[in-house]
This record gives structure tokens, C-alpha cells and sequence, in this order.
């Protein structure tokens, strides 16, 4: 049976005067299924032959907490008992993770349908709007975010992924950032890396610089993930 959803695309705007925008994300809500998701870019390439001046930082940065935080908000969708409100709309949704202001990213207008299927409905709508718009190279890289999308559905199905949170190790001269782990016992940390690269030369640059990041994790830093 077909059920209703809306959905929003997500818009880097470069310039508020002049409208510029390229869409770089996809947030679809179907609220008699409780399902809410979103699925954004991170890569830049595009951005940045658009617009020279880009802070290609900040805006990685933000896309990935637009996509943590829709995640978040439908997972806690998903929890909630029967009786307890479920959100109008997704603009009502989109709202409360990015306010309509003037920021670079902005939500563009509702957009509506029916599906029997809200997950391969999104994917759909993200293959339309976003990745049909993005410049295609010869050989498509595969990211961390490609990565861990392979095994975040089935982190879901069994519970695990609404447990994984951030987490800092930390020694006396470095730190470092896990972005999920969970602690059972003993912290487990989950770290998605590609190296889907086509230079030999980056592949192990790459490799020694996680190694070298492993090796300043000092007896200290295994101490804390043992406890």
C-alpha cells in the first residue's frame, strides 16, 4: 500500500542576492511509517568550480551535521510510543535542525508524492536532485560516508547504531576522535576508511598516516578504551 510523504532538498547558496544554489542534499518524511532520513553530500569538487571562495570546511562540516542530526532526529521518531505526537510536516522537521535564515544551506519548498517503499524513495529523489547534478569523473571515488553507509543500515536493524556516539581518546600530546563507538564492557570504536584512491603513491600516504595516528595512541589511550 502506497503511503504519503513530503520531502525537502537540501541547497548550498552561495549568494543569497543573486540565488545561486547547487543541491547537495535530500531529507524525505513519511510520517505514517515514522520514516525520516536524509542522505547529503559532502564532496565539494562541484562547489568549488562554482565558487572559488567556498570554505570547504565549514561546509563538510555542516552537510555531515545535517545528516547526523535528521539520523538522530529519526531514530528518536521511530522510538516514540504510538500516542505521542508525530511532526506535521517535514518542513516542521526541517526547521529544527536548520532555522530559515540567511546561511548557506537552506531548505528549498515541500515537495510531495506517494511510495511503497520510503527508503528506496529517498535514494531516488537524492540520484534526481543531487548526484544527477554533480559533475561525473571518469572513476567514481568511494568515501568514508560511502563506506559507512555500508554498514549503517545493519548497525540499525539490530539496535547498535543508536548506541554509537563520539568519542575522544586523549594522551598527553594527542587526541584522537572516533566518530562511533559504543562502550559494552569496553569501548568499540568504529572507524570506515577508503582507500578507493587511483594513485598508489596516495593510497599509502593515506595508510601511513592512520598508522601514525594508531601510533601516537600511547598505553595510556588502549587503557581507556580497555575500561
Amino acid at each position: 500500500m502506497k503511503i504519503p510523504y513530503s520531502f525537502t532538498v537540501l541547497r548550498y547558496v552561495h549568494d543569497v542576492l543573486s540565488g545561486e544554489f547547487i543541491n547537495v542534499g535530500v531529507v524525505l518524511f513519511a510520517p505514517s511509517a515514522k520514516f525520516l532520513d536524509a542522505r547529503c553530500t559532502a564532496k565539494y569538487g562541484r562547489l568549488s568550480k562554482m565558487f572559488s571562495d567556498v570554505n570547504k570546511d565549514h561546509f563538510r562540516k555542516s552537510a555531515r551535521f545535517i545528516q547526523d542530526r535528521m539520523e538522530e532526529e529519526g531514530r528518536r521518531l521511530r522510538d516514540e510510543l504510538q500516542l505521542e505526537k508525530v511532526p506535521g510536516g517535514i518542513k516542521e522537521v526541517a526547521a529544527k535542525v536548520l532555522p530559515v535564515d540567511d546561511s548557506s544551506l537552506q531548505f528549498s519548498p515541500e515537495g510531495y508524492g506517494l511510495t511503497d517503499d520510503p527508503q528506496k524513495t529517498l535514494d531516488q529523489i537524492y540520484s534526481r536532485y543531487v548526484e544527477k547534478y554533480h559533475e561525473k569523473v571518469e572513476r567514481q571515488r568511494r568515501t568514508e560516508d560511502d563506506v559507512w553507509r555500508t554498514f549503517k543500515k545493519p548497525l540499525e536493524e539490530k539496535k547498535v547504531l543508536e548506541h554509537l556516539k563520539p568519542h575522544i581518546i586523549a594522551s598527553k600530546d594527542y587526541e584522537l576522535e572516533f566518530k562511533h563507538c559504543r562502550k559494552n564492557d569496553v569501548w568499540h570504536a568504529y572507524q570506515p576508511i577508503s582507500f578507493d584512491l587511483q594513485d598508489a603513491d596516495e593510497i599509502v600516504e593515506k595508510a601511513a598516516r592512520w598508522v601514525g595516528r594508531m601510533m601516537s595512541i600511547d598505553d595510556s589511550m588502549f587503557k581507556e578504551l580497555a575500561q
